[in-house]
């Protein structure tokens, strides 16, 4: 291993228990083994961490066991391999208790991480004491431990049971004695990236060695020294001190994390109260209301490259950092270029949320319709009123039929049987905007004004309906 601050040191440990040291790049070496305390010989040197903090510092850990020496033997000088410490610590003493691999912090001096035989350890305090940091981890042994700086991940890779990664060491580099006797720590957060979409890979459903991915998004991480009385929240403002997405966090005690999807608010759900046009026996559920199942739909919008204030409310109280959003490095389109595509977006946005009020709206009006004329079936003089309501549920559905397919049942392939509508068109276009961080082009421009204008015709039409034929119609009602 290389020092990573002086140059032309190096150091060499041998699968027969030796370590040598050269500070003059390898002309000269001094074999510091005897001084070694409490170590017994042909041990096998697993590695050698030489400090990025003090030049005369370095770790290594050493594996006896098959010397039938089962201890934790890891080891630190801070002078040059002249004199040394056994940092093992507290770490239990078993037949598995052996160290493979010990890893220094980047960004914080002492704290430190080890793979033994069965464990993932860390220590606070320069290896004085040690605790498990298993996180889900099976018990497996931990043979080497790779710190990725530019994302601050730590890599953890085992005998057998296959790669590890803990995402975001942020809240380890920042626990300090005085985070645990405060109520409440918000950690600061590294930045997040805004990735572009990517195509994934295939793979097969039963394949054993497909990982998991990290959460896409700004990773938040918080210390709580008691459980809170009242919920705990996380609200994203832009620049301009607008709030972008409120979200509901976790209030356990200890370390929490929240991710956010680096998006806007969720919109409103369509919510269908009527079964399908020429398909009566589509039930609605038994909440009162089906989903609209068909491809697209509100597609997410995600903020533009910048600075963001993340506000974390503790019972009453708020705790404010600020949060880097960057471009994706492998996109060629520029910050510029995304402001145009995301101020479209929420355009669009902003078109699809009336386009599902509008729809929802509807169908509570036809649902009710619906309602008064199943009540008036069974009487003798509400033919009239039936027709009225028939007549009154054609013209709502003269508008519906423009904003969503109202065919749909949501089997097999139905999409694809029956032209789509505005609700589509919209979110057909979200869609391939943000394909890429390009700007929109001027055919897209192009069709959001021609969709947009479509749905003012429509929204007109609607609120004809509601300040005219509706009240005509609870007036009919009225009067009888």
């Amino acid at each position: 291993a290389e020092s990573p601050i002086d140059e032309g040191q190096l150091w060499a440990g041998t699968n027969d228990g030796l370590l040598h040291i050269t500070r003059d790049g390898g002309r000269t070496w001094t074999n510091v083994t005897e001084k070694i305390p409490d170590f017994p010989q042909k041990g096998k040197i697993t590695n050698i961490e030489p400090s990025r903090f003090h030049a005369g510092t370095c770790y290594f850990s050493a594996d006896l066991h098959e010397m039938n020496h089962w201890d934790t033997y890891v080891y630190k000088t801070a002078d040059y391999g002249e004199s040394w410490e056994k940092i093992d610590g507290d770490i239990p003493e078993g037949p598995l208790s052996y160290a493979h691999c010990i890893r220094e912090d980047p960004v914080r001096e002492g704290l430190l991480y080890l793979g033994t035989e069965n464990m993932l350890y860390v220590s606070f305090n320069d290896g004085e004491n040690w605790l498990p940091l298993q996180e889900g981890m099976p018990h497996a042994p931990v043979h080497w431990l790779v710190i990725q700086e530019h994302f601050n991940d730590l890599v953890v890779g085992t005998y057998g049971r296959g790669f590890y990664i803990l995402d975001d060491i942020t809240p380890l580099q920042q626990l300090t004695r005085e985070t645990l006797n405060s109520d409440v720590t918000f950690f600061t957060p590294r930045p997040a990236y805004r990735y572009v979409r990517q195509h994934s890979y295939e793979v097969n459903a039963n394949d054993q060695c497909v990982g998991q991915n990290p959460p896409n998004g700004a990773i938040v991480n918080y210390y709580l020294k008691s459980k809170p009385e009242d919920d705990v929240t996380l609200t994203v403002l832009d620049a301009s001190g607008q709030t972008i997405k409120t979200i509901q966090a976790t209030n356990d005690v200890g370390i929490n994390r929240v991710v956010w999807d680096l998006g806007y608010e969720t919109l409103q759900s369509v919510k269908l109260r009527t079964p399908p046009e020429d398909a009566p026996w589509v039930e609605v559920g038994p909440e009162g209301w089906r989903p609209l199942r068909t491809w697209g739909g509100p597609t997410p919008v995600r903020v533009r490259p910048g600075t963001y204030t993340l506000t974390l409310r503790v019972d009453g109280k708020d705790i404010t950092k600020e949060l880097v959003v960057e471009k994706d490095p492998s996109s060629e389109g520029t910050v510029e270029d995304i402001g145009q595509q995301t101020g479209l977006l929420l355009e669009i946005r902003e078109n699809v949320d009336d386009l599902i009020g509008m729809i929802n709206q509807i169908e509570w009006i036809r649902k009710q319709l619906y309602d008064l004329m199943d009540v008036l079936e069974s009487t003798d003089d509400g033919e009239d009123t039936i027709e009225q309501a028939r007549s009154l549920d054609d013209k709502f559905i003269d508008v519906e039929k423009n904003l969503f397919q109202m065919k749909l049942t949501g089997a097999g392939q139905d999409t694809l049987r029956w032209p789509a509508q505005l609700y589509v068109k919209f979110s057909s276009l979200a869609y391939e905007i943000m394909a890429a961080d390009f700007k929109p082009t001027d055919q897209q421009f192009e069709l959001h004004g021609v969709l947009k204008s479509r749905l003012e015709t429509h929204k007109a039409s609607f609120q004809e309906l509601l300040q005219n034929d509706l009240p005509a119609f609870g007036n009919m009602l009225r009067s009888k």
